[in-house]
């Protein structure tokens, strides 16, 4: 038995009190355990790895696969014929990879893995040991190894959790490892006798080791991977000659399904979970994480990485966890205990990476720290021997309630860690997507949204002396969340607003190409607009302006979500109230150029000189548009009531509008984007005030349409069926777009015909209507809807609304689309 105190001089952990020149090799490793061709030290995993033969399937073909790719990251050279990248890129777009080959046995394999298209990950693999009567079948649901002979099944729920490694991702720096081993990476020719075709020969070769691969020049695809030299490395590897690989062919029918045969005895392996059902994907997304920060950070400056999870659910519990390798630096076998690491939870679990299985611990009180701290000893479930790795998952195993913040407005979680000695330390918060962090001790580095979860991360370099590395995270759900301040001071109001971020995000896409490009989504009427190209236009060139996200989907999913965001000082932080507008948040996703484009072009100096036009503007619009007018008449009209009007505009935003809206117990608010009121002071010409008002009220009223349209969504879908009837622009395309369309702007001429004169309300319905929406936006039989609408509207029966209107209005347009 190799005494523990020995065994620590040789092990070290992922989370606490790491020595750095112990760590710096251990991290380094944890690249190797999910690579192809190692060091020549002895302690190099083949390119086949971390999966032990009856349950691993999963694990071993994303080995196999990572191999390929590792092949074509190992060396950036070109010959005139060809480029590494161009192997990289046909990789890529493999979807089947068929691998024939031999076991270090000399047995053979056949091997199919399939790439789920929408992710770029594997999630699919067959593996059949031919000469064993071995057949391993892994989905996403389920694992099952199958031993023909003895018609036996074992089954495990899931995929391994060995695929967490986007391993293909991973080898840029393939050369500079070679040369740390004393190894060298040699290009070559070759002639197939076979069919007499030259082949691109890549060689690795290392004092110990040595692994050939043959490159296709038409495809530029790897043919071949063989093992020339080198011995087996772990018990877990599999895989020494690839003699065979093809790319795309149709795999038999039901290859990656399994039926129980007949008379088959079945087990059914229960595998604890160590992840708090956090996906496969969003680990992933946590083990890149790490990897970047080993490879990119820590490594060039010769430190250790440290990287932990939070992950928070629904219920705002929390779970926490992280990364640990264990690696065997010394001569002897280990077979017996080893410690591990440093905890300061009694009920902390170890899972393997490979399998997902459970592993054998103990804790121990530490004698050198306060009380509370233990050392975690680890029994290996398999013999760990000199110059082997083993990575491994260290999760707590209960959960913890988040506790509320002193205001009610949300919850906190505290990320915090002792770290003893210099590295580079990354924090992963990981969220559902409608859970949003809004406030933080310290800014994050990066937000990720993956799958239906959020990650945020934060990442520091610690210092050499010994350092509590701590960050305070605010999390709330998704919407908004109204203080009861608010709400009591708002409910019933009418709000105009100019917020400093809106006008920022605004002033950022006016003088972008597509804004300057741009004939109606921005506003280029007025001294405002010359002042602002006069002011901005010098910083046209930063990067913030030439970024796409600016203007995607006409800058909605950047501009809207800018209001969720506010000023401090230099910074700009979430505001708190509003989680998000849009998804995705482009606005956040540019936080760090949006702050340097602020403080390099002076923006915060302009808002406050141009603060007395602002709020003459507000004005206007208060003056130029009745909103409390139409709030009362459509809630005459529709059975859904609002408590609080919010306008948000820009004198910069032209034709992109859009609405939304929050509720939290009894209140409700709606939020429109619109265009300003203009630079004329004539609050008079009541045709103006009518066109003007038609821009709000068509967002507002999308608020209280589109409720009743989903109870009559089978009747809208049926009359709309033949959309080109109806819509032949290239958006709104589905029946229930359409249709609301055309209905909130209807019921905008009922509004003008109850408002207005017959003589004003004609032009304002042909001015600001009728034209904009068959001329221009071409919903091609408005001016027909419109007038069925206001000739069903003007002979209703007492007490009905326009929300009855919907029956007889659906009836018409069938018989239209009939005829």
């Amino acid at each position: 038995m190799k005494p523990i105190r020995k065994a620590e001089r040789s092990v070290q952990e992922f989370n606490v009190h790491p020595r750095p020149e112990m760590h710096r090799q251990t991290l380094s490793d944890l690249i190797e355990a999910h690579v192809a061709h190692r060091d020549g030290r002895a302690k190099a995993t083949s390119w086949i790895a971390l999966a032990p033969r009856s349950l691993r399937g999963l694990a071993a073909a994303a080995i196999i696969i990572a191999a390929l790719a590792a092949l074509v990251y190992f060396q950036h050279f070109t010959t005139p014929a060809y480029a590494i990248e161009q192997t990289v890129e046909a990789l890529r777009k493999t979807s089947i990879v068929h691998i024939l080959g031999r076991d270090w046995d000399d047995k053979q394999i056949e091997i199919w893995s399939k790439v789920n298209p929408e992710t770029g990950l594997i999630d699919h693999w067959h593996i059949r040991h031919i000469d064993d009567g071995l057949v391993v079948i892994s989905t996403p649901q389920n694992t099952f190894s199958y031993n023909e002979r003895a018609n036996t099944v074992r089954i495990q729920d899931g995929p391994s959790v060995a695929s967490i490694f986007r391993l293909g991702e991973f080898f840029a720096g393939m050369n500079s490892l070679a040369e740390r081993f004393e190894g060298r990476i040699t290009y070559s020719e070759v002639v197939d006798p076979g069919a007499e075709q030259k082949l691109l020969v890549l060689t690795m070769s290392t004092p110990k080791l040595e692994i050939r691969s043959l490159i296709d020049p038409q495809t530029k695809l790897p043919v071949s991977i063989d093992t020339v030299r080198g011995e087996k490395p772990g018990a877990y590897d599999m895989l020494k000659h690839a003699t065979k690989i093809a790319y795309d062919d149709v795999p038999p029918a039901g290859l990656f399904d399994f039926t129980i045969p007949a008379g088959a005895t079945v087990a059914i392996d229960t595998v604890e979970d160590p992840l708090g059902n956090l996906p496969l994907g969003v680990l992933r997304h946590c083990a890149d994480l790490h990897l970047e920060a080993l490879e990119e950070v820590a490594q060039p400056q010769g430190i250790p990485a440290n990287t932990q999870i939070y992950f928070v659910d629904q219920e705002f519990n929390l779970r926490k966890g992280g990364f640990l390798t264990v690696r065997n630096d010394s001569n002897e076998v280990w077979a017996d205990e080893v410690s591990v690491c440093n905890s300061d939870r009694p009920n902390m679990a170890l899972f393997d990476a490979a399998s997902g299985k459970k592993q054998q611990i103990r804790l121990v009180q530490h004698r050198q720290v306060s009380p509370g701290r233990f050392r975690l000893n680890w029994k290996p479930d398999a013999p760990l021997r000199p110059g082997q790795t083993r990575h491994l998952i260290w999760w707590v195993c209960d959960p913890q309630q988040l506790p509320e913040k002193a205001d009610g407005s949300g919850r906190t979680v505290r990320l915090s860690n002792t770290f003893g000695g210099e590295g580079i330390e990354t924090f992963i918060l990981v969220a559902p997507e409608e859970t949003v962090a809004y406030d933080y001790s310290r800014a994050y580095r990066s937000h990720h949204v993956v799958g239906e979860h959020q990650a945020y991360t934060w990442q520091r370099h610690l210092p050499k002396e010994r350092f509590s590395n701590t960050v305070d995270v605010s999390l709330k759900h998704t919407g908004a969340d109204y203080p009861a301040e608010y709400i009591e001071r708002n409910r019933g109001r009418v709000l105009v607003e100019i917020p400093e971020t809106f006008e920022l995000a605004n002033i950022a896409i006016a003088i972008s190409q597509a804004g300057l490009n741009e004939q109606h989504h921005v506003n280029k009427q007025g001294a405002y607009y010359e002042r602002v190209l006069e002011h901005f236009l010098p910083f046209k060139d930063h990067p913030l302006i030439a970024h796409s996200d600016l203007t995607r989907n006409y800058g909605y999913c950047f501009r809207d979500n800018s209001v969720c965001y506010r000023f401090e000082d230099d910074r700009i932080v979430h505001a708190g109230l509003y989680s998000r507008m849009r998804q995705p948040d482009l606005f956040q996703r540019q936080l760090a150029w949006l702050e340097d484009f602020a403080r390099v072009s002076g923006f915060r100096q302009f808002y406050r000189d141009n603060l007395p036009y602002y709020e003459q503007q507000i004005e206007l619009y208060r003056r130029k548009v009745p909103v409390r007018k139409m709030w009362t008449w459509l809630e005459e009209q529709f059975p859904s009531q609002h408590d609080c009007y919010k306008v948000v505009f820009s004198p910069l935003l032209g034709a992109s509008h859009e609405t939304c809206g929050f509720s939290k117990g009894d209140f409700s608010e709606t939020i429109m984007f619109v265009s300003g009121p203009g630079e004329s002071p004539d609050t008079n010409d009541l045709v103006e005030r009518g066109c003007l008002s038609r821009v709000v009220f068509t967002e507002i009223d999308h608020n209280y349409v589109n409720r009743i349209t989903k109870n009559y969504l089978d009747r809208v879908n049926e009359a709309l069926a033949d959309l080109d009837q109806w819509n032949q622009q290239d958006g709104y395309k589905s029946p229930e777009m359409t249709f609301n369309e055309y209905m909130t702007w209807a019921v905008f001429v009922l509004y003008v015909y109850d408002t207005y004169d017959t003589d004003d309300a004609a032009t304002i319905v042909q001015r600001s209507t009728t034209s904009t929406m068959v001329r221009w936006r071409r919903f091609v039989r408005f001016d027909e809807f419109a007038r069925e609408l206001l000739r069903l509207y003007r002979n209703r029966a007492e007490g009905q609304t326009v929300g009855d209107l919907y029956p007889p209005m659906l009836d018409w347009a069938e018989r239209i689309a009939n005829r």
